[in-house]
């Protein structure tokens, strides 16, 4: 998906160590991307390394094909929250298990114990 971002505002939080950026974006009469598919596009249009790169929020316009993203950049890597990075890794996570792109751990292992208990069943009826 081609997307056209540009930088509409920065602010620097001192206490925090971490800069908020807004970026505008044109996604081409596309959906909303999600965070899996901006977060490649955010680091090449800021520079920035994705251990310290967090993207926050994703603003939609209704009925345009232009969105806005909170970004917050951090200093170092020890800087960003671990429940933010977390939280955001478990949105990314929900939207690939949504589409089809991955499925969790959790959800394959009851799957093949229940497969593996029709099997023993089966057998057992066949003696």
């Amino acid at each position: 998906m081609k997307m056209k971002m540009e930088i509409i505002s920065e602010k620097e939080n001192p206490v925090t160590g971490s800069k908020r950026i807004w970026l505008g974006m044109v996604h081409d009469g596309k959906r909303t991307p999600s965070r899996h598919e901006i977060f490649p596009e955010v680091l090449k249009a800021l520079g920035t390394g994705e251990d310290v790169t967090l993207v926050h929020k994703i603003f939609s316009e209704t009925g345009a094909a232009k969105s806005k993203i909170m970004v917050v950049v951090y200093r170092e890597a020890k800087d960003l929250p671990v429940l933010l990075k977390k939280k955001n890794e478990r949105k990314i996570k929900k939207h690939l298990e949504k589409s089809g792109g991955a499925k969790p751990a959790e959800a394959a292992k009851p799957a093949a114990e229940e497969k593996a208990a029709e099997a023993s069943d089966e057998s057992g009826e066949e003696e």
